[in-house]
């Protein structure tokens, strides 16, 4: 039986699915944080907890209401039959443990950052990439609620393009940095970036379909000695100057030194029709300007009620009253939840292993480039490693305009129509769902804008509303195909899967272009979209072998659907 988590007279999960189990290592520290988070999202059991802190490992224990305990995490991961695990251990644990994990086919949420050197980081995305279980880092500050109003913002259009971001977590931590401590050599004892994810983090999500590709760092010196009297490496303020793929920038400030108040939610954003300042001391609230809000000079605070209304995501004004009472401002309790719904197959992860490497790469090239006076660095792309070169040309397959098109029948339930402008939340939500991340309203109107007349199809469920499937009929811009007709933009719900929507949509999309006389169809497709490959082979579309590699991966991908 499933179970439901009452907060008031709010139902945060009702779902007849059963409880994940889920183990924790580091429980004696960070993981112990999590416990009301567990007990909120309310689909979780703590089946073990793990620490090498044999004393209070009994403590928490009870304290997390686990089934059992361990000292050795391979034996956790070995004995406790567990669906999903937490990494809340220190920095340079997270990538043997998560891959120990992952290769036996566990899910993993991890603490931040993902890595500690490239190296480790290109093992976790390989082991990410071969394991059937998923990988979501835990950006806790993604979820805090002026960062998920921001990112809305941005997602509507509010904002226009965004070009500029600033990002700066000062908290003074030198007491945690004890001499022979793991964080004295690992969060201070190294000069540059080493805990940057939390201000990268949100300002990836704000710069939609984005990353770094190079980074500038420089210090402000040594100012500050350790308990045995030396001068820690890592600088006593480091500011990391970002170079984005579509030619913004970033700037991110890391001071965990400074004798000062902490300010650990510092940001800036600036848009072509709209910016943002975050709150700078306790008790103050955001404040930003957007065109289609103010007038020229005026700015408008961001809890202000029409800025509420229209921001604030559904999940947010459902938890309000308890969230925010929450580890991290309600971060703890969100991503938790987040990776709840991923297990259960409702959306991909919103910090998944390539998102994780974006965020955490830049600030381990920054230390390179301090210690080379600043010099700017490449920052790699880590969707590369997968085949250790670079990216391959997508799959392509063309449709034969001669074969007879039939459209199946919808079941019972649903309706077949096109996108109208009041649909863009719902299908930005749904293209986030299966993993084409960060939609902005004006990327999706463009997308819709190369759409044929009556190309743009969704499947709607008509008891809820909810956009479940989507295929466009659209003129392509491919050399290739300089006049063709292109299936694009395939999308089907995960907790719709079964009844055939993808291929409905996809026959209905196909059928449009054959209408309106193109004799050239065809589509693009990526090696591991295995369900949506055997659609279009269902459907009659037949694989182009027009690369060196091609006929090798058709058979690969060949292969897998035949298991």
């Amino acid at each position: 039986m499933g179970i439901k988590t009452q907060v008031g007279d709010v139902a945060l999960m009702d779902h007849d699915m059963p409880l994940i189990r889920l183990g924790i290592v580091g429980a004696c520290g960070r993981g112990g944080a999590f416990k009301r988070a567990c007990e909120m999202v309310g689909r979780i059991t703590v089946a073990a907890v793990c620490d090498v802190n044999a004393k209070a490992l009994d403590d928490a224990a009870r304290t997390l209401n686990a089934k059992s305990q361990y000292t050795d995490f391979h034996r956790m991961l070995d004995e406790a039959k567990l669906d999903a695990v937490l990494v809340a251990t220190p920095m340079p644990l997270h990538v043997s443990q998560s891959i120990a994990a992952l290769d036996r086919d566990i899910h993993v949420l991890s603490e931040v950052p993902a890595a500690v050197n490239v190296d480790e980081a290109r093992l976790l995305v390989l082991a990410a990439h071969r394991s059937k279980a998923t990988y979501m880092m835990a950006e806790n500050y993604t979820f805090l609620k002026p960062n998920v109003m921001i990112r809305e913002m941005v997602r509507q259009g509010a904002f226009g393009k965004t070009y500029y971001a600033q990002g700066e977590y000062i908290h003074q931590l030198r007491d945690f940095n004890p001499t022979g401590s793991w964080r004295r050599h690992w969060q201070t004892g190294t000069n540059g970036i080493t805990y940057g994810t939390h201000s990268l983090g949100p300002i990836l999500q704000w710069m939609p379909n984005d990353r770094v590709t190079a980074v500038s760092c420089i210090g402000a010196g040594q100012h500050h000695r350790d308990d045995a009297g030396q001068y820690f490496e890592n600088e006593a303020t480091c500011t990391m100057t970002c170079r984005m793929r579509h030619g913004g920038m970033a700037q991110v400030r890391v001071d965990m030194l400074s004798d000062r108040p902490h300010a650990m939610n510092n940001y800036q954003l600036q848009g072509i029709d709209g910016c943002y300042e975050s709150a700078r001391v306790p008790g103050q609230s955001g404040r930003v300007w957007l065109r289609d809000y103010c007038d020229q000079q005026q700015w408008l605070e961001l809890d202000d009620t029409q800025l509420v209304e229209a921001f604030l995501t559904d999940d947010w004004k459902r938890s309000l009253d308890f969230a925010s009472r929450m580890g991290h401002g309600g971060g703890d309790f969100f991503e938790l939840m987040e990776f709840v719904d991923v297990i259960a197959g409702k959306r991909q992860p919103s910090v998944g292993i390539h998102q994780a490497m974006d965020m955490t790469l830049p600030g381990l090239m920054s230390q390179k480039s301090i210690a080379a006076d600043g010099q700017w660095v490449n920052v790699p792309d880590s969707r590369t490693w997968v085949t250790d070169q670079s990216p391959k040309p997508q799959l392509r397959m063309t449709y034969p305009t001669s074969e007879q098109l039939v459209i199946p029948d919808l079941p019972a339930g649903y309706t077949l129509r096109q996108i109208t402008d009041e649909d863009l939340p719902a299908y930005m939500a749904l293209m986030d769902q299966v993993g084409f991340c960060s939609w902005s309203k004006q990327f999706a109107r463009d997308v819709l804008a190369s759409t044929l007349p009556g190309g743009a199809f969704v499947i709607a469920y008509q008891v809820t509303g909810e956009l479940c499937a989507t295929a466009l009929a659209q003129h392509a811009h491919h050399a290739e195909h300089p006049n063709g007709g292109q299936l694009g933009w395939v999308a089907a719900a995960p907790n719709h899967r079964g009844k055939a929507l993808g291929r409905i949509v996809c026959a209905a999309a196909t059928k449009r272009l054959v209408d309106a006389g193109y004799t050239d169809i065809f589509l693009l497709t990526d090696d591991h979209r295995l369900p949506a490959i055997a659609t279009y082979l269902k459907l009659g579309y037949i694989p182009v072998t027009h690369h060196s590699d091609m006929t090798a991966r058709w058979q690969k991908v060949r292969a897998a659907l035949a298991r």
